[in-house]
């Protein structure tokens, strides 16, 4: 394995297909297809020059990890859905930048806790064009409750408070 290898770069038949976009950092996906990072947003380059291109925000991210041993990001986005990108060759500026990325989205975070170990945690974010918005998600296995939908109102409240943002 060589210490230092050479990011993928992104061919020309790919970047064509998302016209404007400044990459940061680039990796194949196994499979096919690319991901493309830019400061703005998370870009999938599905394999198939008719495939639909899908762009996600970084205020979409509701987590991402790492995940050394498959080569592969996981991500959750903020509607609950979760998918795992295993990529081809290794660029350490993949998982770097989503987390910079991700983080440099929020602005301010409120949590909560509920029996079971369940957190609900409240989150200002920011858009790539500086719009504010709130986003509540759930840590944890639980059921929907009174208690968790009054937790999660009483700390998105506070958050957009926290902020100046309207209730």
């Amino acid at each position: 394995m060589a210490l230092f290898r050479r990011p993928a770069r992104l061919p020309a038949e790919i970047a064509a297909r998302i016209p404007g976009a400044t990459p940061i950092a680039v990796a194949e996906v196994v499979g096919g297809g690319w991901l493309v990072l830019t400061a703005r947003e998370w870009i999938d380059v599905p394999a198939g020059a008719d495939a639909a291109v899908a762009r996600h925000g970084w205020h979409e991210v509701d987590n991402a990890q790492w995940l050394t041993d498959t080569n592969a990001l996981q991500v959750r986005w903020i509607d609950g859905v979760s998918r795992e990108v295993r990529l081809v060759g290794e660029d350490p500026r993949v998982p770097q930048v989503v987390r910079e990325r991700v983080e440099a989205s929020i602005v301010h975070v409120v949590s909560g806790d509920l029996p079971g170990g369940v957190q609900v945690r409240a989150v200002v974010r920011r858009d790539g064009d500086g719009a504010l918005s709130s986003q509540v998600s759930v840590v944890g296995t639980a059921a929907t409750s009174p208690a968790m939908a009054r937790l999660a109102t009483e700390l998105e409240a506070r958050a957009r408070a926290d902020v100046g943002l309207p209730e």
